[in-house]
């Protein structure tokens, strides 16, 4: 499993077990430090009117890149539509006043080669939109 850590303006990709070397840290050198808060699920909170969804997202962390929000009719995520973004609210437009939708929320970095994402939150319910 990959793990993003963030410290003072850098971020690194790291596996469980794996050695790096950072260059800023209150630490004395030779000490081992112990990360946390390492890909922490985000949490979210709801509100609906009419056929729009605002999704506020609470531990909203600046450091990374942003948090892309999925949702969808189906609470297997079959046939999702994805919304992506850098801020802490973000609006889900056109939603359907007849169906049940289901949102879940993850926050993301930009790689190199390709983007490193953190874990899902859990799933919230919007009923009968």
């Amino acid at each position: 499993m990959k793990a993003i850590i963030e410290t003072g303006g850098k971020q690194y990709t790291v596996t469980e077990g794996q050695e790096i070397f950072v260059e800023k840290l209150d630490v004395e050198e030779g000490k081992t430090v112990k990360f946390t808060n390492i890909n922490k699920a985000p949490t979210f909170k709801l509100s609906v009117k009419g056929k729009k969804a605002v999704v506020k997202i609470k531990n909203f962390d600046k450091a990374g890149n942003g948090y892309q929000i999925k949702y969808s009719t189906n609470k297997n995520f079959k046939r999702a539509k994805t919304v992506n973004t850098k801020t802490a609210k973000a609006t889900i437009k056109g939603l359907n006043t007849t169906k049940d939708y289901y949102v879940k929320v993850r926050k993301f970095v930009k790689g190199t080669n390709k983007n490193v994402y953190g874990k899902f939150s859990k799933v919230s319910k919007i009923i009968n939109v």
